[in-house]
């Protein structure tokens, strides 16, 4: 099934439509221009008699798609575009309700092409009359319409023709009107079927070579981007590699626990001596059974275990300040008690005597209580036991 118009009937609908350069007013009140495109309200620009094709290329589609939808049996090129042309002519919905569109479908195909020349009256100044410029189409559209049809014989000594009066009336009227002029010239070239192909035949090229050169781009875009990606990715691996070379290193660099151990107990050799060879145990969660596992094989476990007892132990001032002064707090609180003892044992004591000592044995007893107990509270000396 045919669905495109060729150049064949494109040039039938250029040679009857006419070209119109400049816009001409139309009855209505509208303007056509080139083949027959009708602009509304505004006349628009002059238009070349390219643009005139690309308009009239733009206007058929429509009713290609209403021939193709409406012609349900196969037909040939020339009859698509006869019929192209008619329905052009006489517009869509004409069309459609046409006996032709009928007749087509019945695969009569010569009563169609007889049905096309019922189309030839238009209406001038409000007259309905037969118009020569229509009929003149209706043949050429007949014509084309039959073009591919096979020819039969017709042999004049055994068909001779005779007059068919409903065909004389309907075929001869009175009289033939002229189309009405528009303003505007109409011109109507000479049609250069060569020049049109040729015109085709390098946008076909120029749209295939668009269509080449979108697909390589697109191409080349998919490649830049796999390139592209491709980078990312190795520069996010080096990346990587190199932020673990670094962990690495600094993690080789960096000293462990063990390793500061050893250190420190290697910067000290006595105290290194000590340590590795004995366990520091609190007596209330000791062990006596318990070993200890050093960097050296096991020997004999030594625990060094605190004394703490409630014995009173003299701290040893010489240490630090806080033990000269708590020495000083103890000397303090003794002297006032010392003093109110001597006030109150003296001899015969009034109400005074005894007040006073209570204000002074007052502040010295607790002076006393509080260095003792910060002196009890203070470090004792530790017992090593084998």
């Amino acid at each position: 099934m045919t669905t495109s118009i060729s150049l064949a009937g494109l040039a039938l609908i250029q040679e009857f439509e006419g070209f119109r350069a400049d816009p001409a007013q139309l009855p209505d009140g509208n303007w056509v221009v080139g083949y027959n495109h009708v602009r509304q309200r505004d006349p628009g620009a002059k238009v070349s008699q390219g643009d005139a094709v690309d308009l009239l290329a733009r206007d058929l589609v429509a009713l290609v798609q209403v021939v193709n939808k409406q012609i349900t049996t196969p037909i040939a090129q020339s009859q698509f575009d006869a019929l192209v042309s008619f329905a052009f002519s006489i517009g869509a919905e004409a069309f459609a309700k046409s006996q032709v569109v009928r007749r087509v479908n019945q695969g009569a195909f010569l009563a169609a092409g007889c049905a096309m020349e019922a189309w030839r009256k238009s209406e001038v100044n409000g007259d309905v009359v037969v118009s020569q410029a229509l009929v003149r189409r209706r043949a050429a559209e007949k014509a084309l319409f039959l073009k591919e049809l096979p020819i039969e014989a017709a042999p004049s000594a055994l068909l001779r023709p005779q007059l068919d009066y409903a065909a004389a009336v309907l075929g001869a009227p009175l009289e033939y009107i002229e189309a009405p002029k528009l303003e505007s010239a109409i011109v109507t070239p000479l049609i250069d079927l060569e020049a049109i192909e040729a015109k085709v035949a390098a946008e076909v090229a120029a749209a295939e070579a668009a269509r080449v050169a979108q697909a390589q781009a697109l191409i080349d875009a998919q490649a830049r981007a796999e390139a592209a990606a491709r980078a990312e990715a190795e520069a996010l691996a080096a990346m990587r590699a190199q932020v673990q070379a670094e962990a690495q290193a600094e993690a080789q660099a960096a000293a462990t626990d063990g390793e500061i151990i050893t250190r420190i107990l290697m910067s000290e050799p006595a105290t290194a001596d000590v340590l590795l060879l004995t366990q520091v145990i609190v007596e209330d969660v000791a062990d006596e059974e318990a070993e200890i596992v050093t960097a050296h094989a096991r020997p004999v476990a030594r625990q060094v275990t605190f004394a703490r007892s409630f014995k009173f132990v003299w701290p040893d001032l010489t240490r630090t300040a806080d033990s000269f002064a708590l020495a000083a707090l103890l000397l303090v609180g003794l002297g006032l008690i010392a003093i109110a003892s001597t006030m109150l044992f003296s001899g015969p004591a009034d109400f005074v005597d005894v007040a006073a000592a209570a204000a002074l044995a007052t502040p010295g007893l607790a002076a006393t209580m509080v260095a003792a107990y910060a002196i009890w509270r203070s470090p004792k000396p530790q017992t090593v036991e084998a």
